[in-house]
């Protein structure tokens, strides 16, 4: 199934905007930001703390992804 991950804050200037990703059928987020992570050039990426969002809805990294699907990561947000 394809689905498409936009990406946000820092992790911009790792992996650019977004992009469209072949996974397998019923991936978790969790194992998609998994195979994202395993890049090489994600390396100085890896130990930031991560929010998911699936079609504008923030979610857990258990959630299971359908075709179509949009995944934001996004590193958490404070405001002031």
């Amino acid at each position: 199934m394809r689905i498409k991950i936009i990406f946000f804050a820092q992790l911009r200037d790792f992996f650019g905007a977004e992009r469209e990703m072949e996974v397998a059928n019923h991936a978790t987020i969790k194992e998609v930001v998994s195979s994202v992570f395993d890049e090489p050039h994600a390396e100085n990426a890896r130990g930031f703390p991560l929010r998911f969002a699936v079609n504008e809805c923030f979610e857990q990294q258990d959630k299971r992804l359908k075709d179509g699907d949009v995944l934001a990561l996004m590193t958490p947000m404070a405001g002031g």
